[in-house]
C-alpha cells in the first residue's frame, strides 16, 4: 500500500484560507493541430504543494512551462498573483524553475552558481555574501563551494539548483521532474528535503511526476492529469481512496475494476443490496488490494463478498500478493506476511467494506 502520510491534511489546512497564486481559465495549448492541454481550468493556493501527475504526453509539463512563460496558451488566460500573465517573459514573473537536468553553469563554481541570480539583481556585495552563504549552509553545501558541478554527485548537484532557484525568493517554484535524474535511495531522500523546504521557505511549489508514490508523499494536492486534461484535483488521501474515475483509480496504486455484469447471480444480489443504485450493468467495482480479505463463509453484513479460487501467492517483503480468480475476472489482494492462508480452500469469498468499494 502506498503510503500517505497524515500531515498532509495539516499543510493543506494551513493553505486553505489562503489566496489562489495561479490560476488557470479555459487554457488550451496546441501544437500544429495536437492539442498537448485541453481547456482546462484550476486555481493553486499560495503557499501549496501541487504536484501535476500522468503519464508521459499527458501535458504536465506544458502546463508548468505556461505558468514559468516559456510556452504561451493557445487559448485561455493565466493569472499569476491576480494578474494577467500574458506575454510576460519568465524573468519578468515571480516564478523560478528547476529542472530535471539541473542546468547548472558548468564554468561557475558552487558559490557562483548559487549566487548568480543574486549577481544579476546588482544588490550590494555584503548582501550577497550573507544571503548565499545562509543559503550553503541551508543546503548543507558549505564543503563544496570551490568545486564545479562536475565534481558532485547527482544529489549534490540537485541541492544546488534548489538553492540557485530559492535564493530569489521567488513566489513560486516550479519542479520539473527534479528528481528523475537520481537513484531510487537518494531519490526517496530528497523527497523528505523537498517537503522540508517547503515547509522551511513557505513558498509555493508546483511539482511534475509521474511517479505516483512521489506524488502521494509530497503534496497537499494533487492534479491528475491523461490526455491533456485534468481528471481529478484533490488532497492524496482523496484521490486514492476516493478516484473520480476509472483512469484515476487505474494510474493511482493498484486496484482491481470488476464488471458488476461478470458476478455470480448470488454475488449481484448482493451488491446490488449495498449499492441499489447499481441498475445499469456497465458498472465498475472498484477495490484497492489491501482492502479485500479472505474468509471461508459470508460472515458479516455491509460487506461486498465475492467467491473465488486462489491462483498463485507471491512473497513481497512484508506482505503476500495473492492472485484469485472470481468467474472470469482476476483478482489481486494484498495480505501481511504473516497471515496463513494455507487454512482456505479453493472456493473461498473475498470481501470488503461497502464503504471501502467505488462504484465509476
Amino acid at each position: 500500500m502506498l503510503a500517505v502520510p497524515t500531515i498532509v491534511n495539516k499543510t493543506l489546512h494551513e493553505t486553505e484560507e489562503k489566496n489562489s497564486i495561479i490560476e488557470f481559465n479555459g487554457v488550451t495549448k496546441k501544437y500544429g493541430q495536437a492539442i498537448a492541454v485541453d481547456n482546462i481550468s484550476f486555481s493553486i493556493k499560495e503557499g501549496e504543494f501541487l504536484s501535476l501527475l500522468g503519464p508521459s504526453g499527458c501535458g504536465k509539463t506544458t502546463t508548468l512551462r505556461m505558468i514559468g512563460g516559456f510556452e504561451l496558451p493557445s487559448h485561455g488566460s493565466i493569472k499569476i498573483d491576480g494578474k494577467e500573465a500574458g506575454k510576460l517573459p519568465p524573468n519578468h514573473r515571480p516564478v523560478n524553475t528547476v529542472f530535471q537536468n539541473y542546468a547548472l553553469f558548468p564554468h561557475l563554481s558552487i558559490y557562483d552558481n548559487i549566487a548568480f541570480g543574486l549577481k544579476q539583481k546588482k544588490i550590494s556585495k555584503e548582501q550577497i555574501k550573507n544571503d548565499t552563504n545562509e543559503m550553503i549552509e541551508i543546503m548543507g553545501l558549505q564543503q563544496h563551494i570551490d568545486k564545479y558541478p562536475r565534481q558532485l554527485s547527482g544529489g549534490q548537484q540537485q541541492r544546488v539548483a534548489l538553492a540557485r532557484a530559492l535564493i530569489n525568493k521567488p513566489r513560486v517554484l516550479l519542479l520539473d521532474e527534479p528528481l528523475g535524474a537520481l537513484d531510487l535511495k537518494l531519490r526517496k531522500k530528497m523527497q523528505f528535503e523537498l517537503k522540508k523546504l517547503h515547509e522551511q521557505f513557505k513558498i509555493t511549489f508546483i511539482y511534475v511526476t509521474h511517479d505516483q508514490e512521489e506524488a502521494l508523499m509530497m503534496s497537499d494536492r494533487i492534479a491528475v492529469m491523461n490526455q491533456g486534461k485534468i481528471e481529478q484535483i484533490d488532497t492524496p488521501q482523496r484521490i486514492y481512496n476516493n478516484p473520480s474515475t476509472l483512469f484515476v483509480s487505474d494510474f493511482i496504486g493498484e486496484t482491481n475494476v470488476i464488471d458488476v455484469e461478470l458476478l455470480q447471480d448470488q454475488d449481484k444480489k448482493e451488491v446490488l443490496k449495498e449499492f441499489p443504485e447499481l441498475k445499469i450493468e456497465n458498472k465498475k467495482l472498484v477495490i484497492r488490494p489491501e482492502h479485500l480479505t479472505v474468509s471461508k463463509n459470508r460472515l458479516q453484513s455491509n460487506r461486498i463478498y465475492l467467491e473465488a479460487k486462489m491462483k498463485k501467492i507471491h512473497f513481497v517483503g512484508s506482505k503476500r500478493v495473492i492472485e484469485f480468480t472470481s468467474g472470469s475476472q482476476e483478482i489481486i489482494v494484498n495480505l501481511p506476511d504473516e497471515e496463513i492462508l494455507d487454512q482456505f480452500s479453493e472456493n473461498i469469498y473475498l470481501s470488503a467494506k461497502s464503504s471501502l468499494v467505488r462504484i465509476l
